[in-house]
């Protein structure tokens, strides 16, 4: 099998269950199903949200998704990446006018 971005980012892995986990989030925020995100958005996020903090917000979690599964160690759990989404919200957090880029949607990673 060719190591194709799709292959790396859900199929292979904990890819699966990365992406399950994502998707729930998303569909928290999007107020809709995780059936209806569609995985194009980790190559081709071309959607169009309105707020745009909502926009920023589903793009911070999918470049996190994307810059999770593409480091070299593939060996990495949904633990870790829960771990790691915890470590850049908080990094976040820390920037001047977090507030103006993502306002309250990221307390969704707070949920189990």
């Amino acid at each position: 099998m060719h190591d194709t971005l799709q292959h790396r980012l859900i199929e292979c892995g904990e890819g699966p269950q990365v992406w399950q986990w994502a998707t729930q989030k998303l569909a928290l925020i999007l107020s809709t199903i995780p059936a209806r995100i569609p995985s194009k958005w980790l190559s081709r996020p071309q959607c169009a949200l309105r707020p745009p903090t909502r926009r920023r917000v589903v793009m911070w979690i999918l470049a996190n998704v994307i810059l999770f599964r593409t480091r070299p160690n593939q060996e990495l759990t949904l633990l870790d990446f829960i771990a790691f989404m915890q470590a850049n919200k908080y990094k976040l957090y820390q920037t001047v006018k977090w507030i103006l880029l993502v306002a309250n949607y990221l307390c969704v990673l707070d949920m189990p």
